[in-house]
């Protein structure tokens, strides 16, 4: 029995338009550019962001993780948090692109952008505690600690993975729509 040429391209077409947009190492890279900004915010949260001290003591750390114990508000932790945690979405999703739209691993993939500008507008909001003046009325000395250099940080990089991660899957959308219309 014989098969229609045109049924076995028509199959061929099916099977390559759900292919991965990625090779493994592409794969690897993306979470390689991704991961590594999303674990520095990460391990900021809980590092030092201020400490208060005085003249003749180590001082108190205080990060955005235990801000809420000291009457600070724990918004900044959560929200960054719960961002980093989308911020992952799509590097799993990528895994899994053979059984989604590629229109949802594109879509995904701004939530590392999005979650940069989260922690980076926590960082522009919590540059100073409220209370600075009292603090330093008061004869304490406030230091920011590495705890706000590593949100900083990574909030940056954040932005720029998300950026690069949106080009690439952008870039290999239209690859693979190119080839399937040379079909």
């Amino acid at each position: 029995m014989t098969t229609d040429p045109a049924d076995e391209l028509a199959a061929d077409s099916a099977k390559r338009s759900h292919a991965a947009l990625f090779t493994p190492i592409a794969r690897i890279v993306h979470v390689l550019i991704c991961g590594i900004p999303i674990i520095v915010t990460f391990i900021g949260l809980f590092l030092p962001y201020f400490q208060i001290r005085t003249p003749d003591s180590a001082g108190t750390p205080i990060s955005w993780a235990t801000a809420s114990q000291i009457q600070g508000s724990a918004r900044p932790f959560i929200s960054t948090l719960v961002f980093l945690a989308l911020a992952l979405v799509p590097l799993v999703l990528q895994f899994f692109d053979r059984k989604m739209p590629s229109n949802l691993l594109l879509g995904s993939s701004s939530f590392g952008l999005i979650a940069g500008g989260v922690a980076l507008g926590n960082v522009a909001v919590n540059l100073e505690p409220g209370n600075i003046r009292w603090v330093e009325y008061n004869g304490f000395i406030l230091e920011r600690g590495i705890g706000f250099g590593l949100i900083l940080a990574g909030a940056v990089g954040l932005i720029a993975a998300g950026m690069v991660l949106i080009a690439r899957v952008w870039a290999a959308i239209r690859r693979r729509e190119h080839i399937l219309a040379q079909q």
